[in-house]
């Protein structure tokens, strides 16, 4: 699941998804008006396996803050890198 934290990187949010998924990675966005821990509780217990988080710095960056359902903060990824990590066996971005 790709969140975004405000508005201002919807964009680059449905960038990331699009690209995930040519891929071969099933993705999907959240791009709700909701604030980034409800986003983070809702998609814990719904035990979603990886969370991307997308922001200001992330996206001037170029890069998605990885997260497991059980907390671990796995640091910032560029995106080709979040594809080896998520899909090993095929990361062709």
């Amino acid at each position: 699941m790709v969140v975004n934290i405000d508005e201002r990187q919807i964009d680059y949010t449905q960038s990331v998804t699009e690209q995930l998924r040519r891929s071969g990675v099933r993705a999907h966005a959240d791009l709700r008006n909701e604030k980034i821990a409800h986003k983070i509780r809702v998609h814990s217990e719904r035990n979603v396996p990886y969370l991307l988080v997308v922001g200001a710095k992330e996206k001037d960056g170029g890069f998605v803050s990885v997260r497991s359902c059980g907390g671990e903060d796995f640091g910032r990824m560029r995106i080709d890198e979040v594809c080896g990590f998520l899909h090993p066996k095929d990361c062709g971005v």
